[in-house]
């Protein structure tokens, strides 16, 4: 690839070039400084979802010394939980600590990425435009809390930095992509699609012989597998892998949706994949009006089949969830400064100032999700003071068909192996439970939990204040905010307040 920078006049002052005016190196910290700021001021707010409480109660009891999973059951990589695991060990067991993780991974990203276009020689402003792009897309996607998503992007912007400072490859490069890519499938088994296709594009692009490719691919699949066994160690070592691994595949044999609706095929996967391709087709526009088009570098195929990975993952279940195309965003993010690596010097402001536009205008994508948080009620964290003042902290509550937010809000253990209501009630999704809800509701009042609380998240399938009675549970208070209900149920002769 030409070095862009040995076309200009070696006695000029990059500061007056025309990418680099000092102008837009302020507007492009300020656009990137925003997509923090917005992440920092939503640290505290409990509402924006409920997937990274699960993570939170598994990484509970990692610190309290047992197995991911042995506790309370989740579906996601063991990897993901010793993350969380580490941030409540730094930060406690808060909303703020687990943000945190988020806010980390989220500056972590746009850091690489930052690095990455400036190790293609990108201007400084379109490295900082693109990094606040990665920022703010990924709160616009639904990104605001710690998601596996947002975690494991660092990951992919790091195998990206590496391709960048050696496009051609080496035997090493290879061993170390499929590292990193063990690691990220131990936060989220959706970035499997996202490296194995970058890898079949580093090979199919390579130029190698057709045995010099096959080694090359071995030596990512030994990186592979070395990075699973090192974070599968614990539970290889106390012989409770193949429990693990059984029941991973059983949750995950039914997770898959039928095909959705075309509504949803509009509104969460391709309408946003128009906006999210907005500054790649600006880019090229602005080399199509200059005649300045060339045929992409091998990195640009890589790095597209990589984006082709992120869309798979994102519709491999069906769910059409938005947060899944957060796995898109480092290709994203890489593309532009790939496309303008080789360009003539002269287009330098009009990339920087075409970038600068689309990141601002990106400011405003997730400003109605920080609004309606900030506004909302949580009815968890309700119900989790009504608990803290009825029960002591070293009680067990059981919440059932209501969010696991309770449990790591009020800082009360479950009852339950089963706290997330998609895990046990059919209803809530449609995919087959893990376990039944009868069973579940059965076992975690044989605990005799000190509080249960019966929400109203899913259509019921079991009359729980029925099975609630019959256990010695009567109704004691009823906590009630933004149309969501929790009804608190103490066993009989328990008071209902405890004094403070």
């Amino acid at each position: 690839m030409q070095n862009p920078h040995s076309l200009q006049n070696p006695s000029s002052n990059p500061l007056t070039s025309p990418g680099e005016k000092p102008v837009f190196w302020a507007w492009g910290m300020g656009l990137l400084a925003l997509g923090l700021i917005y992440r920092l001021l939503a640290i505290n707010i409990a509402t924006f979802d409920a997937d990274e409480y699960a993570f939170a109660l598994v990484a509970r009891d990692i610190l309290h010394g047992k197995l991911p999973y042995s506790g309370v059951f989740d579906n996601k990589p063991v990897g993901l939980n010793y993350l969380f695991a580490l941030a409540e060990w730094l930060g406690g067991q808060s909303v703020a600590a687990i943000h945190a993780l988020g806010l980390v991974a989220s500056a972590l990203a746009a850091w690489l990425i930052h690095k990455s276009a400036r190790a293609l020689e990108a201007s400084p402003p379109i490295a900082l435009a693109l990094a606040a792009l990665f920022v703010l897309e990924a709160l616009w996607l639904g990104g605001w809390a710690s998601m596996s998503e947002v975690i494991v992007a660092p990951l992919l912007c790091l195998a990206n930095l590496l391709l960048v400072r050696a496009p051609h490859g080496s035997r090493s490069l290879y061993f170390g992509i499929g590292l990193i890519a063990g690691l990220a499938c131990q936060i989220t088994y959706l970035a499997a699609p996202c490296f194995g296709l970058t890898v079949l594009g580093m090979l199919l692009t390579s130029g190698e012989k057709l045995t010099e490719r096959l080694l090359r691919g071995v030596l990512a699949t030994l990186g592979l597998v070395a990075a699973i066994a090192l974070v599968w160690l614990p539970q290889i070592v106390s012989g409770d892998w193949l429990g693990y691994v059984d029941e991973q595949l059983a949750y995950h044999g039914h997770y898959r949706l039928p095909p959705p609706p075309g509504w949803l095929w509009r509104e969460n996967f391709l309408g946003p994949l128009v906006l999210l391709g907005l500054p790649v087709a600006a880019i090229w526009a602005v080399r199509l009006r200059a005649g300045a088009l060339v045929w992409p570098p091998r990195l640009f195929w890589i790095i597209a089949l990589q984006l082709i990975g992120g869309m798979i993952a994102a519709i491999a279940s069906n769910r059409l969830y938005t947060h899944y195309l957060i796995l898109t965003l480092p290709a994203f993010a890489l593309l532009p400064a790939i496309i303008t690596a080789d360009g003539p010097p002269r287009l330098w402001g009009r990339y920087a100032g075409v970038l600068l536009t689309c990141a601002s205008l990106a400011t405003l994508l997730p400003l109605p999700a920080f609004l309606k948080h900030i506004a909302q009620n949580s009815v968890e964290l309700e119900a989790a003071k009504v608990v803290d003042r009825m029960t002591p902290e070293v009680s067990a509550i059981f919440v059932f068909n209501g969010q696991h937010t309770t449990y790591f809000l009020a800082r009360r253990a479950a009852t339950s192996r089963y706290v997330f209501p998609n895990h046990y009630l059919q209803s809530c999704d449609g995919a087959q439970p893990v376990k039944s809800a009868a069973s579940v509701l059965e076992e975690g009042l044989k605990a005799r939990p000190a509080l249960l609380l019966v929400g109203n998240l899913c259509k019921a399938e079991i009359d729980a204040d029925a099975v609630a009675r019959q256990h010695g549970y009567l109704p004691v208070r009823t906590v009630d905010q933004g149309g969501k209900t929790i009804q608190i149920y103490a066993p009989i002769r328990t008071s209902p307040e405890r004094r403070p």
